[in-house]
């Protein structure tokens, strides 16, 4: 029976899981972390393909969970921001919607790897115990005889290091200190490898992750259009794209001009303030870098928060890892496989 090992990245902003390896490469899939509460009879099972959506029922509730969740939403979502997320019902529905996709003929992963928020690696034994056992993913009974959990952006390196192949692996993990940043929705994550080995004394997280961003942000785009609320969802497109859906047009993003459309506004002086705040505590940390050979970016929000590291670190040129946005979950992959390998030569030996 073939060995599977697997790996899912649940963060405040989006879920990622590798589904498959083909030809030894994963293959991931990614969609926002947002769970909507049903409130119908629908059947317990997995349902509802009208959309890229999945159903289940979490612990009594009907939940949607998918990469249409934007569309068929409506207004009862769970987005949990909260200190207890792992134990939260948005958490199990997007675990669950993660094995779902995965490709198990067995129904059974040998060894799956999650990842914590530096600031939330003390949650990490009640998190591998959850992860690992039996788990009802609509009609089936999934099993996960082995589950490790480890810090996201310590997975982001391990993904930047193998880009390129092994020679780029060795020479990190042998001869250099390498400063890895991975800006998350909620936290702003980094973590040093000095030779291979993480740093905890020089690795950390604050609060000033994309959704302070967007909340900097709503506030200026609320007073130019006058209104006393802005969807999330419209700024963080907006981020991603460079344009601002509101009231059926497009507004170019962060500079609007009013001399072209009806509205004027500027979000680049909200943007900066608060990628600047969440360098503070890592310069606290770091210093001015003079002991760090490399920086590594990763993770979705990675490019808004570049401009702000490079001012933090003017004598670095800044890398980033390729596909930053699944660079993480990829990591964590490299880390399964890993450790499978070392699993099935104990037992060969």
């Amino acid at each position: 029976m073939e060995q599977i090992a697997r790996s899912i990245d649940i963060g405040f902003g989006t879920l990622s899981c590798v589904t498959d390896l083909q030809n030894g490469l994963p293959t991931v899939e990614t969609m926002p972390a947002i769970v909507s509460r049903k409130h119908s009879n629908d059947s317990l099972a997995v349902a509802n393909y009208t959309s890229a959506n999945m159903v289940f029922n979490i612990d009594g509730q009907l939940v949607e969970v998918g990469k249409d969740i934007g569309l068929t939403s409506g207004t009862d979502v769970c987005r949990d921001l909260s200190s207890s997320y792992v134990e939260s019902l948005q958490y199990k529905a997007l675990f669950t919607a993660g094995l779902n996709l995965m490709n198990l003929p067995d129904n059974r992963v040998d060894i799956l790897v999650g990842g914590l928020p530096v600031e939330r690696m003390s949650e990490k034994k009640a998190l591998e115990h959850y992860m690992q056992g039996q788990h009802k993913v609509g009609d089936r009974l999934i099993t996960v005889e082995r589950a490790i959990v480890i810090a996201q952006p310590l997975a982001g390196l391990l993904c930047y290091a193998q880009q390129d192949g092994g020679e780029r692996m060795n020479h990190l993990m042998r001869n250099q200190c390498v400063l890895g940043v991975d800006p998350g929705f909620l936290t702003f994550d980094w973590c040093v490898l000095n030779r291979g080995k993480p740093v905890d004394s020089m690795s950390g997280s604050n609060e000033f992750g994309l959704s302070k961003v967007i909340d900097a942000v709503s506030s200026v785009i609320k007073q130019a259009f006058s209104v006393s609320s802005v969807p999330s969802i419209a700024i963080e497109d907006a981020l991603r794209t460079g344009s601002l859906r509101m009231f059926g047009k497009q507004y170019p993003f962060p500079i609007c001009s009013g001399e072209q459309h009806d509205v004027s506004f500027d979000a680049t002086t909200a943007i900066q303030s608060v990628c600047d705040m969440a360098m503070t505590d890592l310069k606290s940390q770091i210093g001015n870098g003079s002991g760090v050979d490399l920086i590594a970016q990763m993770g979705g929000p990675a490019s808004l928060y570049s401009p702000a590291l490079q001012r933090a670190f003017p004598r670095h040129q800044l890398s980033m890892a390729k596909n930053s946005l699944q660079a993480v979950v990829i990591g964590m992959q490299i880390f399964a496989n890993n450790e499978l390998s070392k699993q099935l030569r104990a037992v060969a030996s």
